[in-house]
């Protein structure tokens, strides 16, 4: 199991504002070196979103050589959440996974949340992520940017996230980005998707 401190701002965009910035120059980001994936999502929750209630996430990822448990809990401060994750390696069925049965550390914190209350299918969706490394004056990296394509029922969602430990640079980047009308949003994919 792996488990990190995940700071980022995330802005909802409009489709024309997501192209004009996956095409645009951006400072301290090399717009020719991308890394692009495509990801199934599935999240769970209980009948009841007790999970959602709280602001935890607890999704699995399709990342083609193997599958990714995350679970993620808020903390005090809003660009700010802890992260746990752990990997599947096993051939199983994407879909074929139940979420209540896996006995790995994540799900376990989960279960902690929700007694044994059932944990059932609450989204599934697919993400397109094109990812660009952010650096600064003297070529190290310092963080990510992502512009996210989240694709549901023939609808798109768009956003960019800019995922940080720098503070100064998350500011002055977040200042830089709302030229492009973005919306700052603490909303997760899941909560967007779902409030279709």
């Amino acid at each position: 199991m792996h488990t990190e401190i995940e700071t980022e701002r995330k802005f909802i965009l409009t489709e024309h504002d997501f192209n004009q910035v996956l095409l645009g120059k951006t400072p301290g980001i090399d717009v020719n070196k991308p890394t692009v994936k495509e990801r199934r999502y599935r999240y769970f929750d209980t009948p009841e979103s007790q999970l959602l209630a709280q602001n935890i996430t607890y999704s699995l990822r399709d990342r083609k050589d193997d599958y990714a448990i995350t679970v993620k809990f808020p903390t005090s401060k809003k660009d700010t959440r802890i992260e746990y994750n752990a990997r599947i390696l096993s051939p199983i069925d994407f879909y074929m996974i139940n979420p209540h049965c896996l006995q790995i550390d994540p799900v376990n914190r989960v279960r902690e949340v929700v007694g044994n209350s059932q944990l059932i299918d609450a989204a599934q969706f697919t993400v397109e992520t094109t990812r660009y490394d952010i650096f600064d004056r003297d070529q190290e990296v310092q963080g990510q940017l992502s512009l996210d394509k989240i694709m549901t029922n023939g609808v798109n969602l768009f956003e960019l996230e800019i995922e940080t430990q720098n503070e100064a640079l998350l500011d002055n980047l977040s200042l830089f980005y709302s030229q492009f009308a973005a919306q700052e949003t603490n909303l997760s994919k899941y909560q967007r998707v779902l409030s279709l």
